[in-house]
């Protein structure tokens, strides 16, 4: 399928890679176009009123997590990076975790999630953990509002629709660096990039951006605009609609250069030329 397309759209250069790697793919067929965020739903909140929205205070450190409840996602990597976080500095972040079962499910319903409440347990941070559940989509930009930082440290993860999210909403992000983290996240201006699976670089990074108000506020701020710039739907459907006329035009081409070489109905009725 790959080698007949006339284009392939990838949605950052690590799958980019990927397809290359493993289907051998033309690069001149492969088209980078992100996935887009819808802006005005995921729209700043000022904290303090996204926290009182939320039960939340206005005052301790608050890390948030959406997305999947799945081992791959690293989660217990987030809690850890939490956990040394507390023994290295003494900031008790407090840490939500969005997403998972139906929204009145009991957070013990989820085997994962049983998983990572005794890695909270055996970290000593338990009380500092809440299980949000699932939430709907128009209630994820008060999450990200309502912290000072997101974090996310998938080991794998094709591209990743939560780092915009975060941006979108004005809240700095640290993600691991894989996948298309590292194609929406610029590390150091939007955020930072860790190893996947490494608390104590996780750990490091939250601090610098939790003991830094301004840094944050810079941050959001790049992000926000980043996402402006370079992912609004609106312009993910201007580029994909580009990548239709540029293959219609190519498709086109090949068609006039068929025409010009094929055979005529009487070559081919005579026999004297069969159609390439």
């Amino acid at each position: 399928i790959l080698n007949e397309a006339a284009a392939i759209v990838a949605t950052c250069p690590a799958e980019r890679d990927d397809l290359h790697a493993h289907y051998r793919t033309r690069p001149e067929r492969v088209h980078i176009v992100p996935c887009g965020v819808d802006v005005e739903r995921f729209r700043p909140l000022p904290r303090d009123e996204a926290r009182a929205s939320l039960g939340l205070s206005l005052h301790e450190p608050v890390v948030v997590y959406v997305g999947r409840v799945l081992p791959r996602k690293g989660i217990d990597t987030v809690i850890r990076g939490v956990a040394e976080l507390r023994r290295r500095t003494g900031l008790r972040a407090r840490l939500l975790v969005v997403g998972g079962e139906r929204e009145d499910a009991r957070p013990t319903d989820n085997l994962e999630i049983r998983r990572l409440l005794r890695v909270a347990a055996d970290e000593g941070v338990a009380d500092q953990v809440r299980f949000e559940g699932q939430r709907p989509q128009d209630d994820l930009f008060r999450y990200y509002s309502a912290a000072d930082v997101f974090a996310t440290t998938p080991w794998y993860e094709p591209f990743g629709m939560t780092p915009l999210e975060s941006m979108a909403c004005q809240t700095p992000v640290v993600a691991s660096r894989v996948g298309g983290h590292q194609f929406t996240v610029v590390d150091g201006a939007t955020g930072y990039l860790v190893p996947p699976r490494d608390p104590a670089a996780l750990a490091a990074a939250l601090e610098r951006v939790l003991r830094d108000p301004a840094l944050r506020e810079r941050m959001g701020a790049a992000g926000r605009a980043r996402t402006l710039a370079h992912f609004t739907w609106e312009r993910v459907a201007g580029q994909v609609a580009e990548v239709y006329r540029s293959a219609v035009a190519a498709s086109s081409v090949r068609a006039l250069e068929w025409a010009a070489t094929a055979p005529t109905p009487r070559e081919l009725r005579d026999g004297r030329r069969r159609l390439p």
